[in-house]
């Protein structure tokens, strides 16, 4: 009997050491993957505030996602939301209307799938882009005139 008493502590011993190992392992590449420079996902909330001036009360269904490197400030990706006024654009005055609309509706189709679907009606479309000489990443608005459903991009 006593000696299946120490198989037991040996046993849980042995669980503790091992999990101890696992998660300092863990702490290890979450801490090595922080400093590579590599990315962090940032919600649809963060990421609207980097780019609209409109306040997130009135995007409605607002969704999609971006991600933020740590050598960056503003984050990359897509989001969509409806909203029955035009968005207000931070920094408005560097857009300007023009962009290749069918290659965006591509990128959107590819990342939101079925919701994306008003954008194939590309006579409907508006598209406004960061001004041509402008220095800094792109960034796109694309939105059907015959509905609420805007896209933002910044890639």
């Amino acid at each position: 009997m006593k000696s299946n008493g120490t198989n037991w502590r040996f046993v849980w011993q042995f669980s503790i050491i091992a999990c101890v190992i696992a998660l300092l392992f863990f702490c290890i590449q979450k801490m090595e993957w922080k400093m590579s420079g590599e990315s962090d996902k940032v919600s649809a909330d963060q990421f609207a505030s980097f780019y609209l001036a409109t306040p997130i009360y009135k995007l409605e269904n607002l969704r999609g996602w971006g991600t933020c490197s740590y050598s960056e400030t503003n984050p990359t990706g897509y989001i969509y939301f409806d909203c029955n006024e035009a968005p207000v654009l931070v920094d408005a005055n560097l857009y300007e209307a023009g962009g290749d609309p069918i290659a965006l509706s591509d990128k959107f189709l590819r990342q939101f799938g079925k919701k994306a679907w008003s954008l194939l009606h590309s006579s409907d479309l508006i598209c406004i882009r960061m001004k041509e000489g402008t220095s800094g990443p792109r960034r796109f608005l694309l939105h059907n005139r015959k509905t609420t459903l805007y896209f933002f991009a910044r890639l």
